[in-house]
């Protein structure tokens, strides 16, 4: 059985935890939801950042089946990288929308890996090389390594 002072921090921790989240995560635009669901005939008429063209160029995309399937298997920023040819300005657009996400997260990502990396117990040591290689998005292969040597 809890005390009643220990469910009231958890009750107070959990209220500013939501405010925190609201100040980080607003209601997301309904506007930009196009890009995640190109294929949603719903989001159309809310992307309101699009010209009348870019809105005939995404009804265009979304009736595109070969399209739909490498939408499906694909992330969604390789998905608007591969069409950039036939959909230039869609996806710069949407490109452009979906690399703030990247950048704040990487940045994110780094900083607690340094704080994981550099705890009271190894505060004297140099993170650099280590925060390099933690945040690196390939697998080093250690045989190799363990052969040079």
């Amino acid at each position: 059985v809890m005390s009643r002072e220990i469910k009231k921090n958890i009750i107070e921790h959990l209220e500013r935890l939501k405010l925190s989240f609201k100040k980080y995560f607003s209601k997301p635009e309904k506007e930009n939801n196009w890009i995640s669901s190109p294929f949603n005939e719903e989001f159309f008429q809310k992307a309101t950042s699009l010209s009348i063209v870019e809105k005939e160029n995404l009804i265009e995309l979304s009736c595109d089946t070969t399209l739909k399937s490498e939408f499906k298997r694909k992330q969604l920023i390789n998905f608007w990288v591969d069409i950039r040819n036939e959909y230039e300005r869609l996806s710069d657009k949407a490109i452009e929308f979906l690399l703030s996400f990247t950048s704040t997260e990487l940045v994110e990502r780094a900083f607690f890996s340094y704080i994981f990396i550099k705890n009271k117990y190894r505060n004297k040591l140099n993170a650099a090389p280590d925060l390099r290689l933690y945040l690196a998005s390939f697998e080093p292969n250690i045989k190799k390594l363990c052969n040079l040597k």
